[in-house]
């Protein structure tokens, strides 16, 4: 069973799809797992900070209680054992349990204590992702101004670290800081910068998402038109992903914008096909408001019939303890569907069911809307003084809602007035520290040329003749390893393309008509050595490095391994996605294969550690095994071919190798890759 530490995860959503049983079998197989370890003894400190740091997480929604727990347990064995990243793992899955809870101002304190340990570490990527995870809760607690302070911090950190994706994260982070205060320009500008930066990686998701709250922010500000371009240009890239709730979330606000612009016809037709999205899963808060606009726009075309059988299916969907504003709303609705129909009795029915759900929960605009529902009633009924009271109550509402309005609007221009303040502030302040760098660089630089120059000359003219030779010999040895190393891959590639191509085609021949001749054996057998062509094939060249990218090849290949043996792995692999070209990103993957395959079929182990992270000037790989061991001595290191292809591997990636092992004891290597 593959532990991945709870690190990052608030602001970055991944969309997954499962079978509910499964996914609660898969969870309670996690829960098991999990537990099974940290009662082993001679499983490592660190190994078990993660593991209760797992399970919190798996309880953080369902039993806060008992999170808390075995994350204070894991924060107490971190700090027993001195472990600091593990203490800062522990103070941040403390957080995501208290934004479980909403309780914003405890998380606020726990993922600040996680951006401090990360600090004094000096570990960029765990600054950054507290940051973000800080400016996340700061909007929701409407401190705009903050978060956006700290969105740009975390953003300034993954630019210079060279993570495109994280830094495109926290730029549209900030677009939703400032549409959460109004400040549609400013929301606009981010989120076109984002969805730049989502291009230039080529990240379709990440587009899609932008385009979708473009098109939001349009849609409130009345540009229809426009807020459907950005739709048009959201639904291929969704649709090539084949991602159901997002098409669904698109074809209904194409039908609010093309409602808006009163093309019913229009309107209905994409709120028809949002519901088709649906048809399966049946969930009801997806379905309920696109049955409840399906029921408006019908009401807008005078077809009342279907317009209160959708408004009363809406309503079917609803909770009767939760959601309302919502229950308030439709209730309203259909009374006026009863009101065209002259059906006056259950028009006053859902009215005051309307104005009764509204003021349990002193909601305002429904109750101005049910008694406004209500004085139409009374009137058609001839009830001028019924009429009367209802008209004055919904007068004096609509007042009140009028100076909530209009303080809401001054407290809007008030924080965009303080937000441009401090940002022209920290523009001015950035301006006064690059000049100062700058002169005390030139400064430096004065200072060292001369002496520099002249140890330079007289270190080069010693030490050339004697380094001549051992830099041919280097490089002569350098040239074989390297030639050796892309034969081998050319020679991968040629045999895989032969397998797939060539045998894999005739074993499904094979499987295909054996099952059209009812030989299930034959075709039973046909289709296991089908699946282990295309196993050995995707290991001699592995196509998941151009469909899926770097990190989450590796993440697939150990996912594998794991399900192969009996080992416990422990793994970290952060997005390096974007630092290497195709030829360093094979090396890279051929590096962390060859390194674990080796674990697996000469140490013996009964764990190991694959760590890759991302700091701010390196890329660190920690693999480490608690197996036999072996000798690190100079003549095993020159003699042994696999540990020479993996030193050759490093060394094209301009990188440093460290191998350190010890006998019954296990191995550690450790690879720092510059950026």
């Amino acid at each position: 069973m593959i532990v991945k530490p709870v690190f990052k995860t608030l602001w970055v959503s991944f969309f997954l799809f499962l079978n509910v049983n499964f996914l609660h079998a898969q969870n309670k197989q996690i829960v098991d797992s999990l537990k099974q370890l940290i009662q082993q003894e001679k499983v490592e400190d660190t190994i078990k900070v993660k593991a209760y740091n797992d399970l919190g997480i798996q309880f953080g929604r369902s039993n806060p209680k008992l999170a808390k727990q075995y994350i204070n347990n894991a924060l107490s064995l971190a700090i027993r054992a001195d472990a600091k990243r593990g203490v800062a793992g522990a103070y941040n899955c403390l957080g995501i349990v208290d934004y479980y809870q909403k309780d914003y101002d405890e998380a606020l304190i726990n993922f600040q204590k996680a951006l401090e340990i990360n600090e004094e570490l000096g570990h960029a990527w765990g600054q950054a992702s507290a940051l973000n995870q800080i400016g996340a809760v700061q909007n929701l607690k409407d401190d705009y101004t903050a978060a956006i302070l700290s969105f740009e911090k975390a953003g300034d950190i993954f630019k210079t670290m060279k993570d495109s994706l994280a830094w495109a994260k926290s730029i549209q982070n900030i677009g939703v800081s400032y549409s959460r205060m109004a400040h549609h320009k400013k929301s606009i500008e981010y989120y076109l910068t984002a969805a730049e930066l989502y291009k230039a990686i080529n990240n379709p998701a990440g587009t899609a998402a932008v385009y979708i709250s473009l098109s939001n922010i349009l849609y409130k500000q009345g540009d229809h038109n426009k807020s459907l371009d950005y739709l048009n240009e959201a639904f291929p890239i969704v649709k090539n992903i084949d991602n159901t709730d997002l098409l669904s979330i698109i074809s209904r606000k194409k039908g609010s914008n093309y409602s808006r612009l009163k093309d019913y016809d229009k309107a209905l037709d994409y709120f028809q096909v949002a519901l088709e999205y649906h048809k399966n899963n049946k969930n009801k808060k997806k379905i309920r408001p696109i049955q409840f606009q399906l029921g408006n726009t019908y009401y807008e075309i005078k077809d009342y019939t279907k317009a209160l059988e959708y408004q009363k299916e809406a309503l079917q969907n609803y909770d009767l303890n939760s959601n309302f504003k919502d229950r308030a709303k439709i209730h309203n609705a259909i009374s006026k569907t009863y009101i065209k129909r002259n059906e006056y009795s259950e028009a006053t029915d859902y009215a005051t069911n309307a104005l009764k759900i509204s003021q349990t929960i002193e909601y305002l605009e429904g109750q101005k809307d049910a008694n406004q529902t209500l004085a139409i009633i009374a009137q058609e009924q001839g009830e001028i003084e019924k009429a009367l009271q209802f008209y004055m109550d919904f007068q004096k509402l609509n007042d009140s809602l009028s100076v909530q309005e209009n303080q809401q609007q001054v407290r809007e221009l008030t924080t965009i007035y303080k937000t441009e303040q401090n940002e022209a502030q920290i523009a001015s302040q950035k301006k006064n520290i690059t000049l100062l760098d700058t002169q005390n660089k030139l400064k430096t630089q004065l200072l060292w040329f001369g002496g520099a120059g002249f140890l330079a000359v007289f270190g080069f003219i010693l030490v050339f003749k004697s380094r001549q030779k051992a830099k041919r010999d280097i490089k002569q040895q350098e040239y074989f390893t390297q030639g050796l190393i892309e034969a081998q891959e050319n020679e991968r590639t040629r045999v895989s393309k032969d397998l797939h191509d060539s045998v894999g085609q005739q074993l499904t021949f094979i499987k295909k008509k054996a099952q059209n001749l009812d030989q299930t054996e034959l075709s039973v057998l046909a289709n296991t050595a089908l699946e282990e062509v295309r196993s050995i094939s995707r290991d001699l060249y592995p196509a998941t490095l151009k469909q899926l990218g770097l990190a989450a090849s590796i993440e697939q290949l150990l996912f594998d391994l794991d399900g192969e043996s009996d080992m416990f792995f422990s793994v970290e692999v952060e997005d390096i996605n974007q630092n290497f070209n195709e030829t360093e990103t094979l090396n890279f993957y051929r590096f962390i294969q060859e390194s674990v395959n080796n674990v697996l079929k000469h140490a013996n182990a009964k764990t190991i550690i694959v760590n890759i992270v991302k700091q701010q000037k390196n890329i660190e790989v920690l693999i480490k095994d608690n197996g036999r061991g072996f000798q690190t001595t100079k003549e095993v290191l020159q003699n042994s071919l696999g540990l020479k292809t993996m030193a050759e591997r490093v060394r094209i990636l301009k990188g440093h190798l460290s191998i350190q092992s010890k006998k019954e004891v296990g191995t550690t290597i450790l690879v720092k890759i510059p950026v």
